[in-house]
């Protein structure tokens, strides 16, 4: 089941949820994706990053993003708004990579009390083009308040991420956000920690050490948790059998696959799928 679907011939979509859908489910993210917390707090992952939403808080998640809920409170809730691929990308092709970078490793921001105002008229905004299906004009307006709503939301965090950019990652920072991409690059094929290492051109111990000081955790935690990511995405959203999915994921059998999905989640691959249905 898709959470965000967008309706054949249209270009967004917009909505109110609880996330239920994504707990313990992990998603991926087809298009870009905005959540604004209205009410209550929840737990969630955003890949490998974990993030608290409250009241004021905006997420924006870029493509091929894996959203999981992994707790809420009762009164938990979001506006979503769903752009598509192409729509997103015309959205944002005027802000500068350094953004892209900022958003990567910051998805959820608290809206400051002074730009609240401002923030909840762009998204009665997007409700009221929402809503007006008979506008001949509709698709080019939604881009032109997609783009609105980037560029201040660039505006408003740019003194954050433009302090990154003249004042650099330290060295071992660095190569943490090189090796996260390594890992979304080549987890189909390579789950060794020795590879990734090799990538960066340092030692194993070297990587892990990096990974916790800033994680807290190994490396080798931080790419199971992405293949088992993956592997719960491929079995709650696709009809892949699960020796397709073994083969996808370049697992030696379906066996193998088993024992490594059940020491990580302490269930098999079979009982995660039919948990849900």
């Amino acid at each position: 089941m898709n959470p965000f679907e967008i309706e054949r011939g249209e270009s967004f979509t917009m909505g109110e949820s609880d996330l239920r859908e994504l707990l313990d489910s992990p998603y991926k993210i087809r298009c870009g994706l905005i959540l604004f917390c209205r009410s209550g707090m929840a737990d969630v992952s955003v890949d490998l990053v974990r993030c608290t939403l409250k009241p004021n808080t905006v997420t924006v998640l870029l493509p091929d993003t894996i959203l999981t809920l992994n707790s809420s409170g009762e009164y938990f809730k979001v506006e979503y708004i769903v752009l598509s691929a192409n729509l997103f990308d015309e959205a944002v092709f005027r802000l500068e990579p350094p953004f892209f970078r900022f958003i990567l490793d910051n998805p959820c921001l608290v809206c400051p009390p002074n730009d609240r105002d401002a923030l909840d008229a762009m998204i009665r905004m997007f409700w009221i083009i929402y809503k007006d299906r008979d506008n001949m004009y509709r698709d080019v307006i939604i881009k032109n308040q997609s783009q609105n709503f980037f560029l201040n939301m660039y505006d408003k965090n740019r003194h954050l991420f433009s302090s990154l950019q003249r004042n650099g990652y330290n060295r071992g920072e660095e190569l943490f956000h090189k090796f996260i991409t390594c890992i979304q690059t080549h987890y189909l094929d390579q789950k060794d920690v020795a590879f990734y290492a090799d990538e960066l051109c340092i030692s194993p111990r070297y990587l892990s050490t990096i990974t916790r000081q800033v994680t807290g955790e190994s490396a080798k935690t931080l790419i199971d948790r992405h293949i088992i990511l993956e592997t719960k995405v491929l079995l709650r959203t696709t009809e892949m059998t699960v020796q397709e999915i073994t083969n996808r994921l370049n697992f030696p059998s379906q066996s193998y696959l088993g024992r490594y999905f059940k020491k990580h989640t302490g269930e098999s691959p079979i009982e995660y799928r039919m948990k849900r249905k």
